[in-house]
């Protein structure tokens, strides 16, 4: 199925809610991202609620709170009356989570080489860059 309303955004894990059963076939389960943007040289962090349904809600057990992650969503929405009241219509969106990528371990391997890079170059200053030596014999 293709998605035309699919989009990407980077933050934080901030909460993440147990697994809710809705009925024999339906299950979900919400989590809130942390977002921090700028304006007008100014922070605004925003907390954006998610939904992950059926066989995506395991996806949130790879992530922890606090972890950056990539989430990739589409919007959804539906509109609802009560039976006895069709004329009070209400509107629910949401944000139906279906793919969240840690960006944790990224972070942390670049982490890894930084510190690789000046433990390489603090003994080289320590005990000088090695010679090679060429000679066959």
């Amino acid at each position: 199925m293709e998605r035309n309303n699919d989009f990407e955004i980077e933050g934080r894990i901030y909460l993440k809610r147990d697994t809710q059963v809705i009925s024999d076939k339906f299950k979900k389960r919400e989590f809130i991202l942390e977002v921090t943007e700028s304006y007008n040289d100014k922070l605004f962090t925003k907390t954006i609620p998610f939904e992950l349904v059926q066989n995506s809600v395991d996806k949130l057990d790879y992530v922890g709170v606090g972890d950056k992650v990539k989430v990739s969503f589409s919007l959804d929405g539906r509109e609802w009356a009560p039976k006895e009241e069709p004329e009070n219509k209400k509107y629910f969106g949401s944000n139906k989570a279906f793919h969240i990528q840690s960006l944790q371990v990224r972070q942390e391997t670049q982490a890894d080489v930084a510190q690789e890079q000046v433990n390489q170059l603090v003994n080289e200053s320590v005990s000088g860059p090695e010679e090679k030596d060429d000679l066959p014999f």
